[in-house]
């Protein structure tokens, strides 16, 4: 949907092969290459990303199928984790599989996605993969149950608890156990909820408002659910067109403008509005659309815009 025309097969090749395997030595962050024609990132990620492939490039790997939505791509990628995990790269691989078959999979396949979760949290060491763990269930199709996660957490928060000299002065792993069972875990599968909920809305354009919102940074769910949103804004533009997508976008624009903060952390603010302003003016116009004569006034510059999955311009090799 770039209003730029696509990469030739050399080019595009060379810059999916620049992202994928991009050797990352900081906290960067990385986003997937545009005007990559289909067929070309189809053939790469079947024919380029395979055997022990490592765990970021599998994960960027997995975010070039949901930017493009190459869902014949899915079980090649899912097929690439370990049936049996053992160490802490093999369970995390099972887990970006569990996610990209939750996002994209249809129900067979999101049975698929449970059961590759479920399968690593059986192997799994709670204390050493229990945040991975919990992001990851949001991923999962509307079937999922979380009592085994559930279950798990709080068991290792108490054995943990038994181990200690004092169980009234907790440790910081114990208090981090804590942590995920009783407040992470209840806010990612009310962010799951959420999500849920927004796919079932029967209009479109509504649909495209709810999940905008949450890619603003909008709601509660945002810290949970704000990638998931963006990669979901490019499978409602492919399922319904771009135009209720823009619509929606636009709706969820008005929103930012009208939010009052209190006052308080200006540089949370003017770090927030940054973000937010550069992901609604880039999206409206990746998915053909652009900001009104209001919508500019609102947006002000462009130039302090940090990049986004739909930033028109992207550096060359990490785009």
């Amino acid at each position: 949907m770039s209003t730029q025309p696509p990469l030739d097969e050399a080019a595009a090749k060379q810059r999916l092969c620049s992202y994928v395997f991009y050797e990352r030595h900081g906290t960067e962050i990385l986003f997937v290459p545009h005007r990559i024609p289909l067929e070309v990132g189809r053939k790469f990620i079947l024919g380029d990303v395979k055997g022990e492939v490592k765990v970021e490039p599998l994960a960027n790997a997995c975010n070039v199928v949901r930017f493009y939505l190459l869902r014949d791509c899915l079980d090649h990628l899912s097929g690439l984790a370990p049936q049996r995990p053992h160490d802490l790269p093999d369970m995390i691989k099972g887990l970006q599989a569990a996610n990209l078959l939750g996002n994209l999979g249809d129900p067979r396949r999101q049975k698929a996605a449970e059961e590759k979760f479920d399968q690593t949290l059986r192997y799994a060491n709670v204390e050493e993969v229990g945040e991975p763990l919990v992001w990851s269930f949001f991923h999962l199709g509307p079937d999922a149950s979380p009592n085994g996660l559930t279950e798990r957490l709080k068991k290792a928060h108490q054995e943990r608890l038994k181990k200690l000299p004092d169980p009234d002065q907790p440790d910081t792993p114990t208090n981090l156990l804590f942590a995920l069972a009783h407040q992470k875990l209840p806010q990612v599968l009310a962010a799951k909820a959420a999500k849920e909920a927004m796919l079932k809305l029967p209009q479109p354009e509504s649909r495209a408002y709810r999940i905008g919102a949450v890619y603003l940074g909008l709601t509660e769910h945002s810290v949970y659910a704000q990638e998931w949103a963006g990669y979901a804004l490019l499978d409602q533009a492919d399922r319904g067109g771009p135009k209720p997508v823009v619509a929606g976008l636009h709706s969820a624009l008005a929103e930012l403008q009208r939010v009052k903060f209190d006052e308080g952390d200006e540089e949370f603010v003017t770090r927030y509005l940054r973000d937010a302003k550069g992901r609604a003016h880039d999206a409206i116009r990746y998915f053909g659309g652009e900001p009104t004569d209001e919508e500019k006034k609102f947006l002000g510059s462009a130039k302090n815009w940090p990049q986004n999955l739909f930033s028109e311009t992207q550096r060359e090799g990490v785009a």
